[in-house]
């Protein structure tokens, strides 16, 4: 836990501080919690669908692996393991070896926790090893997609020195942010 407040959540795209990982976690974790209420309240079947245990256990755990590939020292650079294994792999390797640890656990729900870890990032060219196939591994990909596009958004308008109400150009989104504030003119 200790090593989990200290890391950042990623080197270059968002959360990139001391304390981000868990910053980005609980965002996440908020964010889970906050659809699976949505439609429990508002739509009983979808909501029937999801276990909402399951779903904010996988927000807490889907980016674990960041705890081993990025180095909490200056400049937040990859490690050795980080480099060549990635955040995903790692954090499933790490799921899976304590979840063979604990007896007579439900196998069906550890597969399903170690899947909401592979493919949290949802598309392959994201470097999702699997795309979500259940409801739960859907939402997480979704929030934990928002919180890091808001706060990377967030980031970069903040060190933006551009003039006016847009950002420079964001070679990422290929386009330029409205910065927000006053519109009267």
């Amino acid at each position: 836990m200790d090593a989990f407040g200290k890391s950042p959540a990623a080197k270059g795209m968002h959360h990139v501080f001391a304390g981000g990982l868990l910053q980005h976690t609980l965002k996440v974790m908020r964010l889970v919690r906050l659809i699976f209420e949505e439609y429990n309240a508002s739509d009983p079947l979808v909501a029937s669908m999801i276990d909402k245990d399951l779903l904010v256990a996988g927000a807490f755990l889907h980016d674990i692996g960041k705890i081993e590939e990025l180095s909490p020292g200056a400049g937040f650079d990859y490690t050795f393991r980080g480099r060549l294994l990635g955040h995903v792999a790692l954090g499933l390797m790490a799921l899976k070896q304590r979840l063979e640890k604990i007896e007579n656990i439900d196998r069906e729900k550890a597969d399903l926790l170690m899947h909401m870890v592979i493919s949290h990032h949802g598309e392959y060219e994201y470097g999702s090893p699997k795309m979500p196939m259940c409801m739960e591994a859907m939402i997480l990909h979704y929030a934990d997609n928002l919180d890091a596009k808001l706060q990377g958004l967030a980031e970069f308008a903040d060190k933006d020195v551009q003039e006016g109400k847009f950002t420079a150009w964001h070679r990422l989104y290929e386009r330029q942010f409205y910065k927000g504030g006053d519109t009267g003119q």
